[in-house]
């Protein structure tokens, strides 16, 4: 190798390791030895894909919350309700029954405001049709069907008088079938009460991980809120102190009933998401662990010893110093200076 060549390659080798010494990164991964960039590659990789899982892990557990706050919500309420109308259903003084249909009214008020709850970009109780709110407003008509919540039940109670135990059986089962979508056209649950994604569509889920689909917890055409919009729409929609009075405890009983198995479905399905934020919880921590290892070898593959950086720098400037020394000596030797 010629002298120039030589100091050019010595220059470019302290470039280099200068360049190392002010980054504290390597600049030549190939250099370090078969299989290092691969193996960088691949870590790289890995560790991208942690983090995209996180992202989702985070945004399932922020739509989970929203969840979750929305269902506590309204359970005051609803006890409330069930509390004043356990105290007598058989005889429910005049002053307790117009506070047992306040009460409903407010609840069912609050249930519907509750479960139109959205993260902003998508409604998280309308299944896949995230587009929508999912719960029609009680007393405002639905476009789709010409009618109100409120007006398919008086109309269900105008067909079915409720003047004796016999017709107020025979008007709860009219309702029953409002709400198992198996009544007319146009007045059923899924038409006029609930916008989201009818029943039989893909139940709405979250991947968490490459591996890991979970479903996202309870929807507003779920059984449990149908048996709780049932429930609290018989004691919203009758004036209590106008009931016959064999009439009114089929009533009250059929909507207590329906009311108080809702609310344990509602839980039941709040706590099965709370089993999903725990598995959400679960591979965050153990991705949060993973992405520290995989940061820490990535860190050991890429980054130089300052130590032995600043070693080899001395030693190449060293070789090159002498270089110039030698080429400048070389370059003043002459056949007269020599035989003087």
């Amino acid at each position: 190798m010629s002298s120039a060549s030589l100091v050019k390659n010595l220059q470019s080798d302290i470039a280099q390791f200068r360049e190392q010494s002010i980054t504290g990164n390597k600049l030549d991964m190939a250099a370090e030895g078969p299989g290092q960039s691969a193996l960088l590659i691949g870590l790289r990789a890995q560790f991208s894909r942690i983090e995209s899982d996180m992202r989702s892990l985070q945004s399932f557990q922020s739509r989970a919350d929203l969840k979750q706050q929305a269902m506590q919500s309204v359970e005051g309420s609803l006890t409330g309700v069930l509390t004043i109308a356990a105290t007598g259903l058989d005889d429910l003084n005049e002053t307790m029954r117009v506070s047992l249909q306040t009460a409903a009214k407010g609840a069912l008020d609050e249930l519907i405001a509750a479960f139109n709850v959205s993260d902003g970009q998508r409604f998280l109780f309308s299944g896949i049709a995230t587009d929508r709110a999912p719960m029609q407003n009680f007393n405002q008509i639905n476009p789709g069907t010409g009618f109100s919540p409120a007006q398919v039940i008086e109309n269900a109670i105008a067909a079915t008088p409720p003047v004796d135990a016999a017709s107020a059986t025979a008007l709860l089962a009219s309702i029953d079938q409002i709400f198992a979508d198996t009544a007319a056209a146009g007045t059923n649950f899924e038409e006029t009460f609930f916008n989201g994604a009818p029943t039989g569509s893909p139940p709405s889920q979250a991947r968490i991980s490459d591996q890991v689909i979970v479903d996202f917890g309870p929807e507003g055409n779920d059984q449990a809120l149908r048996d709780i919009i049932k429930g609290l729409a018989v004691f919203a929609s009758f004036d209590p102190a106008a009931l016959a009075d064999d009439a009114f405890p089929v009533l009250m009983k059929g909507a207590f009933d329906s009311l108080s198995s809702g609310l344990d479905g509602l839980r039941s399905g709040a706590a099965r998401l709370g089993e999903q934020q725990r598995l959400a919880q679960s591979l965050e921590d153990r991705n949060g662990a993973l992405k520290t290892i995989l940061n820490e070898r990535v860190v050991n593959l890429e980054t130089v010893d300052p130590f032995e950086t600043q070693v080899r720098l001395q030693a190449l400037i060293g070789q090159l110093e002498t270089s110039f020394t030698l080429t400048a000596r070389i370059a003043n030797l002459s056949l007269v200076n020599f035989i003087r």
